[in-house]
């Protein structure tokens, strides 16, 4: 996913798949979704993507 601030600032994240599908009927291509007061951590998965 990209995600822009009010700022026009973009930042590339990733959703688990369990998470992604409980947002899934809300989530649209090229439109708008406006999200308050997210959480964000670090990503401790053997996974890294740069």
């Amino acid at each position: 996913m990209i995600f822009v601030n009010e700022s026009g600032t973009k930042m590339q994240a990733f959703v688990t798949a369990k998470t992604c599908s409980e947002y899934e009927t809300l989530l649209k291509e090229n439109q708008c979704l406006t999200i308050h007061n997210p959480s964000l951590d670090e990503n401790l998965h053997m996974l890294k993507v740069c």
